[in-house]
Parts: structure tokens; C-alpha cells; sequence
């Protein structure tokens, strides 16, 4: 940055002295998510309670998962039982499957799974909006129960 200071205000002439500034300006890279029903903005969500009740095979829920960044980032979705829903509090052998979309791409819940923000900040307020989409799998015996 150059600054002039000149003999008086509005003066047309050389200036009386100039210097030369230097800034530095350090961003820190950063990123932050949030939980929403589909269409929202962002808040400070970072859960959503997605009710199937009567479950059937094929049956799907979703919602948006919200990503503000500054930076490159990868998104990991990790499934504490790798795929399948265990009744809770008191597990059986019944299991639910069921997969998971977020913006599109199938997200293998086997193993933990990344997903890749490219470099950047977000396009806009709400960050880089990625619908998420559960959808219950093959029930088998479980349906009939």
C-alpha cells in the first residue's frame, strides 16, 4: 500500500513525501458443519432425528448436511455398526440395513468413508449444501415382525 501525503487537501501537485506499506494478512483455514432438515440454512445442528417409523424396504429420509469452509476439507461418515440400525437399548439379531447418499454419492458405510471438498470458500452463506439421503435396505424377516 502507497500512501502520499500531499501539502494541502485536494492539491494537484507532487506529493510532500510517500511511503510504502506492507500488510499481511494471515486466514486461518477452517470449516464448520451443520445438520439440517432439507432446505434449511445453516445453524448450530450438527444431528437430525429421521423418523421411518413402520419401516419398509426402500424407504428413504433425508436431510442436508451443511459444509462452510475457507479451505479444502474431506467429510468422513463413519456407521457405529457399519450399516445396519440394532434396536436399542436392548440389541438383538434383528438388524435393519440400510445405505446413505450425501450430494448423490453413495457413501460406503462398511468402513469409515471420505468425501472431498475441492479448495475454496463456500459458495455461499449456508456453505456447500449436500443432501443427505438414508434409505432402509432388504428387511427379510424383520418386515413381518
Amino acid at each position: 500500500m502507497v500512501v502520499s501525503v500531499y501539502d494541502r487537501y485536494n492539491d494537484t501537485g507532487a506529493p510532500f513525501t510517500t511511503r510504502t506499506f506492507t500488510n499481511t494478512v494471515v486466514v486461518t483455514a477452517g470449516a464448520a458443519h451443520s445438520l439440517v432438515p432439507t432446505g434449511s440454512g445453516f445453524s448450530s445442528s450438527t444431528s437430525q432425528n429421521l423418523n421411518f417409523g413402520n419401516r419398509t424396504a426402500g424407504q428413504c429420509l433425508g436431510c442436508d448436511l451443511l459444509v462452510r469452509k475457507n479451505t479444502g476439507c474431506n467429510l468422513t461418515f463413519t456407521s457405529r455398526n457399519a450399516g445396519v440400525m440394532k434396536l436399542s437399548p436392548t440389541p438383538t439379531s434383528d438388524l435393519v440395513p440400510y445405505s446413505c447418499t450425501a450430494d448423490v454419492i453413495l457413501v460406503n458405510l462398511a468402513n469409515p468413508a471420505q468425501i472431498s471438498l475441492p479448495a475454496g470458500v463456500s459458495p455461499s452463506l449456508d456453505g456447500n449444501r449436500l443432501p443427505a439421503t438414508i434409505t432402509i435396505g432388504d428387511l427379510g424377516n424383520f418386515s413381518r415382525r
